[in-house]
């Protein structure tokens, strides 16, 4: 059976495709007589109009998009869930965009997001850039930062302490007899990870251990990533760290796989703490320590947040800081 088209409608009607067009977004040019024709006959032909381009002539659709850093990453796909969730629920369709933690694909989807007219952009991979900071001053939808903030970024930011989240899990080394504690960092340009970094350097001053640039390696939170890593360091032939910090739960795990597959032990070989807390690292074969990230609240938050801004709900632009929680497991033990 045909489907019929807003062109049908309109011939039907006897009226133009713009007429029927005012009819479908209530525009109030329109003669009351001839609405109530347009409308009655739309409901005979049971008309469904596009909602797409419905949207574009209205200048929003009700889609947001959400851009996220690695697919792969399990952390993203617990926040997706939320999220998706909860903006489901009010009317809203959410689309996944996987930046690769690379700011040129962040700026080609907020473009994006600008052109077909989003409701409102989530954001959990901003990385710190020029241009990116200048495509989001220039976004005409509401965009709410997640995991990440950005130091010019004027809107709605949900994060963790990060800087107390790299103090919790080097302590936690610090506290188990450990001084020779390395760090594999996240990207540099992630602002996440530098407060983390920061938090791994003030734990080391405060406790009067030596800072050691030699101990310290940036990483992409790739689990391949924790994997050369962990290889690099069992081939230190002296200065062997026997405690690190991974930046996430998967580069933490990489560094667990190199030490088996070359028959070392964790952690009596090596001690290892990650962030997150990805479903995976309570696992038997794993029991990683990590700092826990609050999935639920954070997804929760952002997305109620973003639609206060789509509502046009008044109120100052806040910065939701939450606070990270150690969670001691098998990876980690002490030298005492």
């Amino acid at each position: 059976m045909k489907k019929n088209t807003i062109n049908d409608i309109a011939k039907i009607a006897g009226v133009s495709r713009s007429t029927v067009s005012r009819v479908l977004t209530n525009n109030p040019n329109v003669n009351p007589i001839t609405r109530e024709k347009v409308k009655k006959i739309i409901d005979i032909y049971n008309y469904q109009p596009n909602s797409l381009a419905r949207g574009l002539v209205l200048g929003r659709i009700d889609i947001i998009a959400l851009i996220i850093g690695d697919i792969r990453n399990p952390f993203y796909s617990e926040l997706t869930w939320v999220i998706e969730n909860i903006l489901s629920q009010n009317g809203y369709m959410v689309v996944l965009c996987d930046s690769e933690y690379s700011t040129e694909k962040e700026e080609l989807y907020l473009k994006a997001a600008k052109q077909y007219g989003f409701a409102g952009v989530v954001m959990t991979s901003a990385m710190e850039s020029d241009n990116l900071n200048s495509v989001l001053k220039s976004m005409n939808c509401p965009v709410v930062l997640l995991n990440r903030y950005l130091k010019s970024f004027e809107g709605d930011v949900v994060i963790l302490d990060n800087f107390q989240a790299g103090y919790i899990a080097t302590r936690h080394l610090i506290e188990l007899g450990h001084s020779k504690i390395a760090i594999l960092t996240g990207p540099v340009n992630s602002t996440s990870s530098v407060e983390r970094f920061n938090g791994y350097k003030n734990a080391l001053e405060n406790f009067g251990i030596e800072y050691r640039e030699d101990f310290v390696t940036h990483g992409d939170l790739k689990m391949e990533t924790g994997y050369e890593y962990g290889l690099s360091l069992l081939k230190r032939k002296e200065n062997k760290p026997t405690a690190v910090v991974a930046g996430n739960d998967l580069m933490a795990i990489g560094i667990i796989e190199a030490y088996k597959k070359m028959k070392m032990r964790i952690p009596e070989d090596l001690s290892i703490i990650g962030f997150d807390d990805i479903p995976i690292s309570s696992t038997a074969s794993i029991n990683l320590t990590t700092i826990r990230q609050p999935f639920y609240e954070m997804g929760k938050m952002v997305a109620e947040l973003l639609l206060k801004r789509i509502n046009n709900e008044q109120c100052e632009y806040r910065k939701i800081i939450l606070n990270p929680q150690l969670v001691v497991r098998e990876t980690t033990r002490s030298i005492h």
